[in-house]
C-alpha cells in the first residue's frame, strides 16, 4: 500500500475546498417581496421592515416584512389559515384566497443551483 505525500494531501484538500468555497461564497442575490391586491401591486426588499395593511373583499389584510422574512400577520378572513407561517427566499408564496391577497418572494442575480 502506497502511503500519501503532502502533495497528495494538498490536491484532496483542493478538490473538497473549491466546490464548498464555491457554494458559500456564491451571493444571494436580491430578493423581493411582491404583494398582489385589489388595491394594486407593491414590491419591497425582503431586507425592508415594513407592515402594510391592504383591503380585499372581506376586510383588511396585514402583511409584515421583518428579519429577512415575510408574514401575513392578521387577516379578516374566516379561517385565517394563511396567518401560520413565513416565507424568506424564492419562490414561495403566501395567499389569503378569500381576502385574494398573494404574498411571494422573486429575486435577481445570484445563483438558483450549483452543478458539480
Amino acid at each position: 500500500m502506497r502511503h500519501m505525500r503532502k502533495a497528495d494531501i494538498v490536491v484532496i484538500f483542493l478538490l473538497l475546498a473549491i466546490p464548498l468555497g464555491i457554494l458559500f461564497a456564491s451571493p444571494r442575490g436580491a430578493l423581493f417581496v411582491e404583494i398582489e391586491c385589489q388595491e394594486g401591486t407593491y414590491r419591497y426588499s425582503l431586507d425592508d421592515e415594513v407592515r402594510l395593511t391592504v383591503t380585499g373583499p372581506v376586510g383588511e389584510t396585514t402583511i409584515e416584512i421583518s428579519h429577512g422574512k415575510a408574514r401575513i400577520a392578521a387577516s379578516d378572513c374566516p379561517t385565517k389559515s394563511c396567518t401560520r407561517g413565513s416565507i424568506d427566499s424564492s419562490p414561495q408564496t403566501l395567499v389569503c384566497l378569500p381576502n385574494q391577497v398573494v404574498v411571494s418572494i422573486s429575486g435577481e442575480g445570484g445563483a438558483d443551483a450549483i452543478a458539480y
